[in-house]
């Protein structure tokens, strides 16, 4: 449709559709702009409005509002990102012994680490068998705070509990994804450099492995 109305040339469409996850929220992005919605907010399927804390050895689940926060948020931001708990990376606990030191683990996880996955806050999911707890302190606040692209300590920008303000079609930026490769998230975020951004306190339940 976008290339029989002229609206993009054919290969602007294959590499904005193309194959992947950048290619799939591209086509929804894309739609809603065409139908000039004013926002739009993406989550992923195997999330819930749910956080989860551990006190004292005892788990307190606390229902979220993701959708309010957002659309409260993105009357003043042009993207709010809010927080994930629960099962963020497939590697449970490790018991460590001669066929698998420590050191050797460590060198495996920074060969593969990102901006979400790296040695540091592993070792710390790992003591929790694989799962993260929400932070009192976050769930406690009652404003978002505004991020700068490029500061090592805030977070970096997640593809999902993410919302997109579309009133503006042409700051809206585009997702992408390297050949054969996941990324599309922290390339977007990289995008961001002349965007308002505001880290909202409210957090999803990330349960890829449907543990609950």
């Amino acid at each position: 449709m976008a290339i029989g109305e002229s609206i993009l040339t054919e290969e602007q469409a294959e590499h904005l559709f193309e194959k992947g996850y950048a290619g799939k929220r591209n086509a929804v992005l894309f739609e809603a702009i065409l139908r000039e919605m004013d926002a739009i907010i993406f989550l992923d399927d195997d999330e819930y409005p749910l956080a989860v804390t551990q006190i004292d050895h005892a788990i307190f689940w606390q229902g979220q509002d993701v959708f309010r926060e957002h659309v409260k948020y993105l009357e003043q931001y042009d993207v709010t990102n809010g927080y994930h708990c629960g099962y963020i990376s497939p590697i449970p606990h490790v018991d460590y012994n001669e066929q698998l030191p420590e050191e050797d683990f460590r060198s495996f996880i920074e060969a593969v680490s990102n901006d979400i996955l790296h040695w540091e806050n592993l070792q710390e999911v790992m003591k929790n068998g694989g799962i993260t707890y929400a932070d009192e302190k976050i769930l406690q606040q009652t404003q978002a705070f505004s991020l700068r692209i490029g500061k090592q300590s805030e977070l970096p920008i997640s593809g999902s509990n993410l919302g997109l303000r579309l009133s503006n079609p042409s700051g809206v930026k585009p997702f992408y994804n390297p050949p054969h490769a996941r990324g599309e998230d922290t390339f977007f975020g990289l995008s961001l450099t002349e965007h308002m951004i505001g880290r909202i306190p409210v957090y999803t339940f990330h349960d890829g492995f449907m543990q609950y």
